[in-house]
């Protein structure tokens, strides 16, 4: 049986948006938002190249490069279709105590917050 839950003031969210040009996953790391037992991530590893460099950037260092370049998501977009990017992150769900259910990511900061709703809503990790 699936209860269905109310998400009204119960999110607690640990990494705002940045804006509606920052909100591919690639921007964000670990727990994002949590209602309940669960929890929202970015995981996953960043590694990617920038035009220009030879240099493969790894997570957190691509990250601050990509802002000191003033990139924003299409800019990233066009490294993930090229060479130029090895590995990219996503948000995922998983519950207080670490278990996953892989098979559902997400790529963008909104799809990330709909699916904690509804995995809340579906009762999926009742705590």
């Amino acid at each position: 049986m699936i209860l269905k839950k109310k998400t009204k003031d119960k999110l607690k969210i640990f990494q705002l948006k940045y804006d509606e040009k920052h909100v591919d996953s690639f921007w964000y790391d670990g727990q994002i938002a949590r209602l309940d037992n669960c929890i929202l991530i970015a995981n996953g590893d960043i590694r990617v190249s920038f035009p220009g460099s030879d240099v493969w950037y790894k997570n957190q260092w691509a990250v601050e490069e990509a802002y000191q370049r003033k990139y924003t998501d299409k800019d990233i977009h066009k490294l993930y279709q090229t060479d130029a990017s090895g590995n990219n992150n996503w948000f995922e769900i998983v519950s207080a105590e670490g278990d996953s259910v892989m098979g559902d990511v997400g790529s963008t900061y909104d799809e990330g917050i709909k699916m904690l709703k509804q995995y809340y809503k579906e009762g999926i990790y009742d705590s």
